[in-house]
């Protein structure tokens, strides 16, 4: 099913022009650049920067049965295609997967601790300077993007999973989203690659 990461991310634009840099001096310098200033780099890009990683990931992330994976935040999505009309004139027909979190509290401490230290997984190293960040505010922004995640959702066939269904039934879920794809798996499945962000 290709590898559906978050492409959009500025983790990941940044990580993609590294490894496609036109020099090692290019390359360098954007790997060098501090994580807390890649959100403000990622949106000075211009349409070509963006155009040229999604065709690079999409040439090399897509599976040997033509599938192309991609997981998009809300914002990201309004940032770098707009609405979903756009984005599949780009990428051509999506099947849409919502993941959402039904423990609200566990929801806002991760989105919490994620801002405060720049750690968005496990893979990511904790930034020594710790951000305070406001709960009140974190609550009102996850609401904000829920219901922009509505507005594009309005209408279209949406195979919905939860967080905790997905951590406590992996392969039941994992099954559910091939099925609804279109892409039946009969044999063992592989389990989970990450392990929690932190716990709660």
């Amino acid at each position: 099913m290709g590898a559906p990461k978050e492409y959009c991310n500025p983790m990941q634009l940044r990580d993609w022009t590294v490894r496609f840099a036109r020099s090692q001096a290019v390359g360098a310098g954007i790997a060098a650049m501090p994580s807390r200033l890649l959100p403000l780099w990622e949106r000075s890009c211009g349409t070509n920067t963006r155009q040229s990683h999604i065709e690079r990931v999409v040439r090399c992330r897509t599976g040997t049965n033509g599938v192309f994976g991609l997981k998009l935040q809300p914002d990201q999505l309004q940032r770098w295609f707009g609405d979903l009309a756009s984005l599949q004139a780009v990428l051509g027909p999506a099947r849409l997967v919502r993941l959402y979190r039904r423990d609200r509290h566990a929801q806002i401490n991760s989105f919490v601790h994620a801002l405060r230290t720049g750690q968005w997984s496990a893979n990511d190293r904790a930034s020594r300077v710790k951000i305070p960040v406001n709960r009140r505010w974190a609550s009102r922004e996850i609401d904000r993007q829920e219901r922009q995640l509505d507005r594009f959702t309005a209408g279209r066939t949406v195979h919905t999973l939860t967080t905790e269904h997905l951590v406590s039934n992996f392969e039941t879920s994992v099954r559910s989203v091939l099925a609804f794809l279109g892409e039946p798996h009969r044999g063992p499945l592989p389990g989970p690659s990450h392990s929690r962000q932190h716990r709660e």
